[in-house]
């Protein structure tokens, strides 16, 4: 999916750990970084999606073939 693809590679990794099920807290463990900086990177990724919430973004990968339904 287009949008996917112009995200940035932080916003990309925010994604795909978002995908996964992952908690701000756990991403920013992750990645070394704080949480702020990550609800910073995840509301810039969901605009840029348009999504609303983690839900939208699990439906947008599901849809784009990102992850496989089950």
């Amino acid at each position: 999916m287009e949008a996917i693809e112009r995200l940035s590679p932080r916003q990309r990794e925010v994604f795909e750990l978002i995908v996964r099920g992952k908690r701000n807290s756990e991403i920013a463990d992750l990645l070394g970084i704080k949480t702020y900086t990550v609800k910073q990177h995840r509301r810039l990724m969901m605009m840029n999606l348009g999504t609303a919430n983690a839900s939208q973004v699990i439906l947008l990968a599901i849809r784009a073939g990102v992850i496989a339904r089950d």
